[in-house]
């Protein structure tokens, strides 16, 4: 990633001399495009109109509010006494489709186009050295501008050189996120575990910047080790691929540095539930480059999945395709496992990238809704993603050992103090966080879970992205 698209102003300020471009195009009777990326000459009038109007609706939006993290700003009035920035500033990850598009699509201008104006940082630069990390804290990537006297980027006047080729690129990709294919509505084969068998989960990973790749390298040093020890091993991604699951972000952020090689693909089996930035472009890649990589022929095409032993049958859920909640068949096939586990005594684990509930963000009731209507299960275990933080539940709902695990590779802060109460049924929040070299940004640390199943039993270990096992816990029964 760079920086400069991580910073919310910048954005939507090229998003608005796109807007302005593509309005021209869809209203000239006779266009003079530039050479724009293969496949812009189907481009229509109509497309353009249609890519200017999303546009516009998008920057409307943002007019009101944004779209990017929720809950990760500092409080008005920080303990540490000076101001802080916003997480727009540093890491804006909108949750917005059509920004998200954006941000993919004049990244890839930038790298393909314009690679002179990208500029890579020395690590010394971004991380200081009590930091707890040797990576930059966002990204070591920027655009050639000058910097302030304490470091900060100065987001001086910047235009793309060629906005009719990111126009085009854009308005091909809103196309292709306002066509998206099928729901596939085939769950993938029961995959047979065994009694003794081993999970690494790692949620909203795939950003490709310098701290996740940590990431994968510590998921990395497990499979190791559990190869060493004979363990059955399976390795999950609980959904989101940065900016928009285009199949080029696809390519480099999620399937070239996944931490399971190619010629284990028999051996160590990968799945990856649907995330909505998976969504944003169409879902054309999650389908078409994502699931068809070898490594996840597991998961046979299909976003929704299950895993079983004699002890556990674990459910990999779609909650993308139709946002925060269950396409058919989903409701029904839930319902059937779950009978299924209750007369074979099977504990009932779920792993989606959207949370059944939530105590920071903004209050979503679609999948409670929808378990609800067929009787809401019991669920032992609930790992989910979407939130970009470590935290554990009370029994909560139907879940008796709910979990959030979506610190896999987004940068966001960490202003919650140690001893600050948790919200309920918050249970624990890991809230360990490094500083930026001037000491004034606690940035939260990353990470993965590794869940050990052992008969009936789960213990869960939480590891950071320096490999620091620094929570232990074995689920509730």
């Amino acid at each position: 990633m760079i920086t400069d698209l991580l910073n919310r102003n910048f954005v939507l300020e090229q998003l608005g001399e796109v807007r302005r471009y593509l309005e021209t195009q869809a209203t000239s009777t006779s266009r003079s495009l530039t050479l724009g990326p293969e496949g812009s000459e189907t481009l229509t009038a109509d497309d353009f109109a249609a890519a200017a109007d999303m546009a516009r609706d998008a920057l409307v939006a943002e007019a009101t509010e944004t779209s990017g993290q929720q809950s990760f700003d500092p409080p008005p009035t920080t303990r540490r006494g000076f101001p802080q920035p916003s997480i727009d500033d540093r890491s804006f990850m909108s949750r917005d489709p059509v920004v998200s598009v954006f941000q993919s699509v004049l990244e890839e201008y930038l790298e393909t186009r314009e690679p002179e104006l990208i500029a890579q940082a020395a690590a010394s630069r971004d991380v200081s050295p009590d930091a707890g990390s040797d990576a930059p804290l966002v990204s070591g990537r920027s655009l050639v501008q000058k910097q302030s006297d304490d470091g900060r980027r100065l987001f001086e006047k910047f235009s793309v050189t060629d906005p009719g080729w990111v126009s085009q690129l854009f308005a091909q990709a809103v196309a292709r996120m306002r066509g998206r294919p099928d729901f596939v509505d085939r769950p993938a084969d029961d995959r047979p575990l065994q009694d003794k068998t081993r999970l690494l989960l790692v949620g909203d990973w795939a950003s490709g910047i310098e701290r996740a790749q940590k990431v994968a390298g510590q998921m990395r040093a497990h499979l190791d080790t559990g190869k060493a020890e004979g363990v059955e091993q399976t390795a999950i991604h609980l959904g989101d691929v940065y900016y928009a699951g285009r199949s080029r972000e696809i390519k480099k952020r999620m399937l070239s540095p996944w931490p399971v090689g190619e010629d284990e693909a028999d051996s160590i089996a990968s799945y990856s539930t649907n995330g909505n930035h998976d969504m944003y472009s169409g879902g054309h890649a999650y389908y078409g480059t994502l699931l068809a990589d070898p490594r996840f022929a597991a998961q046979g095409g299909s976003s929704f999945f299950s895993l079983s032993n004699k002890h556990w049958r674990i459910l990999g859920l779609d909650t993308a395709w139709k946002e925060k909640d269950l396409q058919e068949p989903q409701p029904a096939w839930i319902q059937e496992h779950a009978r299924q586990a209750k007369e074979a005594g099977q504990r009932l684990m779920f792993l989606s990238h959207h949370q059944l509930f939530t105590v920071y963000e903004n209050k979503s009731d679609g999948v409670a809704n929808t378990l609800e209507s067929i009787g809401s299960p019991k669920i032992d275990a609930w790992f989910w993603g979407h939130e970009h933080r470590l935290m554990t539940f009370k029994p909560h709902m139907s879940c008796t050992n709910p979990v959030c695990i979506g610190h896999g590779g987004v940068p966001v802060y960490m202003w919650h103090e140690e001893n600050d109460p948790y919200p309920e049924p918050g249970e624990w929040e890991y809230r360990d966080f490094m500083l930026d070299p001037n000491g004034k940004e606690r940035w939260a640390y990353m990470g993965f879970g590794v869940v050990d199943l052992d008969g009936p039993n789960a213990t869960v270990r939480y590891v950071n992205e320096n490999g620091d096992v620094h929570k232990t816990v074995t689920l509730r029964a």
